[in-house]
């Protein structure tokens, strides 16, 4: 009989994998709601923060995957515009963080109340 043991925390990094802090900003835009990476000035959308932030988490493990492949993980850092990151210290300041930790990045949430 074998037990399936639950471990909370992050979890472990590959030994070759560089971990980095990725700035995501989560904000409604109309009907919609945008997770921004900052960093990466690269978005998604979606009908809830949620879904915004999955999409986002799917764009990012593409990019850095094409990016690792081709040795080229320079080009992906783009910072987005400074009227971004200003909401994002703005959220910071009112203390509005998640915090969510992948395989290679931590993803630093900021979410902007609609």
């Amino acid at each position: 009989m074998s037990r399936k043991v639950r471990r909370s925390g992050p979890r472990r990094q590959r030994a070759d994998a560089l971990p980095f802090l990725l700035h995501v900003l989560v904000y409604p835009e109309g009907d919609e709601w945008l997770a921004h990476c900052l960093e990466f000035d690269t978005v998604a959308q979606g009908d809830s923060p949620a879904e915004a932030r999955k999409g986002l988490d799917n764009a990012l493990d593409a990019l850095i995957a094409d990016a690792t492949e081709h040795d080229d993980v320079r080009s992906l850092f783009r910072p987005a515009p400074s009227g971004l990151w200003r909401k994002y210290v703005d959220a910071t300041r009112k203390g509005r963080l998640r915090r969510g930790t992948r395989r290679e990045v931590s993803l630093d949430d900021r979410l902007v109340p609609a």
